[in-house]
């Protein structure tokens, strides 16, 4: 019963695993790990609740997870949507920081700290990917603040 849903819900299961991950190994990888727990768990699932809900929180844990024992932070790289009609030197600008910041965020924790905390996570969340305390991360993001200001304004 349990192989079924995994094989019907498998696209869908691919499609939120990208949402997690940006390389395609990766999603492969976390696809892989969340199917295989999911059968290797199938014993407690209720059938009367939804399938996909408890293959999410499966697949949302195995990522959190994965990336706290490596330290791995995904770096940022979403560029602001900008209305039709934006003034085009705006549009280069705006975009051109972003780029220096995204190349930044990749060689600095400081840096990946901050963007992390301006995409809406917690100073308690950014602690337990990093597996550093709350403090650090305070302090990570402070000095990740200074450095992009510098960057930018050098």
């Amino acid at each position: 019963m349990i192989e079924s849903l995994v094989l019907r819900n498998l696209s869908w299961i691919r499609g939120i695993a990208r949402t997690f991950c940006r390389n395609r190994t990766d999603v492969e990888d976390l696809v892989g790990e969340t199917v295989l727990k999911v059968l290797l768990n199938a014993d407690k699932y209720d059938p009367d609740k939804s399938f996909r809900l408890w293959v999410l929180v499966i697949m949302r844990n195995t990522f959190r997870s994965s990336r706290r024992h490596i330290g791995v932070v995904e770096p940022y790289y979403d560029l602001p949507e900008f209305p039709a009609g934006s003034d085009p030197f705006t549009k280069t600008v705006v975009s051109e920081n972003m780029r220096l910041v995204s190349e930044y965020s990749e060689s600095s924790v400081s840096v990946r700290c901050s963007l992390l905390y301006a995409q809406g996570y917690s100073y308690g969340e950014i602690a337990e990917m990093q597996g550093v305390s709350i403090n650090i991360v305070k302090s990570r993001i402070h000095h990740g603040r200074r450095l992009v200001l510098r960057r930018l304004s050098g």
